[in-house]
């Protein structure tokens, strides 16, 4: 008699677990909310010419932070679906700390505009100056070395391939 309750309360928590294994599956968020782990794939393209300047894809990216551009994008969308915006640095890769100056003179010398916008190559490196200042009657070009596609406003389009 032991023996046969022993084998029915097995069989009873193996069918148990079987049924948890299976469901679990069916528990995993449908859509992006806040603190989904997402992978997706992204495209940054030129927004006047689509030319796409910047594609990979992100893994097991954690939204825990609900006032970024990125999450407003992205809340609700569902696994398999793409939503596309005009958005800047969309993962927080600018690095400020990379900013140089270079003084008005030696950028006229080397017969570059003194202007915002206007791209400077220094080596292997372009940057692209982005202010002008002043500093004790001294005019200085800042100058930005990051990649475009944390600098400037680009269309952004993300696929979401999975959401745990």
């Amino acid at each position: 008699m032991k023996t046969s309750n022993f084998s029915s309360l097995f069989g009873g928590l193996s069918l148990f677990c079987a049924l948890l294994f299976l469901l679990s599956g069916c528990m995993e968020p449908q859509t992006v909310i806040l603190d989904s782990k997402v992978t997706l794939t992204y495209q940054a393209k030129d927004p006047a010419t689509f030319k796409v300047l910047h594609h990979g894809e992100k893994t097991d990216l954690v939204f825990d932070f609900t006032g970024s551009a990125l999450f407003q994008l992205l809340q609700g969308a569902q696994k398999g679906e793409s939503k596309s915006e005009i958005l800047q640095d969309p993962f927080l890769e600018h690095q400020p700390e990379i900013l140089t100056k270079q003084s008005a003179l030696v950028l006229q010398e080397m017969g570059i505009p003194f202007a915002v916008g206007e791209r400077v190559s220094l080596g292997d490196q372009e940057a692209v100056i982005v202010d002008l200042v002043n500093e004790n009657g001294v005019e200085f070009a800042v100058l930005d070395s990051n990649p475009r596609f944390t600098r400037e406003a680009l269309l952004w389009e993300f696929t979401i391939t999975e959401i745990k």
